[in-house]
């Protein structure tokens, strides 16, 4: 899980957001939970990143399944549309919730045993 606590750009976003990727390879796991209630705007050199960079290694890491709780601030939560507008058909599953509970119901719904949510 990523759980977004305020601003984060450049280094700091992408290291965040490789942690995930890690995360996936090492816990052999397909699903990954993005909390962004608390973020912010993604600036335009991160959301370049994520298209070139993150979709990629994550999706090689075994990412089948995002889900994704919604930012609270109307701004940045427009910043996540124009990013994940940007990115155009993703090789994994996205889908946003705007409850924690829900994100978390759809994981599980398909989930297997071995799976486990990060």
């Amino acid at each position: 899980m990523i759980d977004w606590k305020s601003f984060a750009f450049g280094d700091e976003y992408q290291t965040l957001m490789l942690k995930s990727v890690e995360l996936l390879d090492r816990k052999k796991s397909d699903k990954l939970l993005m909390d962004a209630r608390q973020g912010s705007v993604i600036k335009a050199e991160d959301q370049i990143w994520t298209e070139e960079v993150f979709v990629e290694r994550a999706h090689s890491s075994g990412l089948r399944y995002l889900a994704m709780v919604q930012p609270k601030s109307v701004v940045a939560n427009s910043s996540l549309r124009r990013t994940i507008n940007r990115l155009g058909a993703l090789p994994y599953q996205y889908v946003e919730f705007s409850e924690w509970k829900e994100a978390v119901q759809w994981l599980n719904n398909s989930m297997t045993q071995e799976n486990k949510i990060i």
